[in-house]
């Protein structure tokens, strides 16, 4: 985590529930996949960052982005995470 960055989890109880709120994310984009086809990733936008979420296997890597990031740059992110799963 970079310097002066607060994280959103600041207690175990805080972590352990977010975890638990991304999994069930994560789930949800698995069953979707049924008839849409495999989510590459979820963006949500908030209003002080971006939440990236990005399923592989049966995990996910979470990233938190700040909101003066482009759309353009975030992709090249996902390109980035999805060229280095692949190998």
């Amino acid at each position: 985590m970079r310097p002066g960055v607060v994280p959103l989890e600041r207690t175990r109880e805080q972590a352990e529930k977010i975890d638990l709120q991304v999994a069930i994310l994560d789930g949800i984009m698995r069953t979707w996949a049924e008839s849409l086809g495999r989510a590459r990733f979820a963006l949500i936008q908030h209003e002080k960052a971006y939440m990236l979420i990005v399923p592989f296997d049966n995990r996910h890597l979470e990233l938190s982005i700040e909101t003066s990031m482009s759309i353009a740059e975030i992709g090249r992110i996902v390109a980035v995470i999805e060229n280095a799963l692949r190998q």
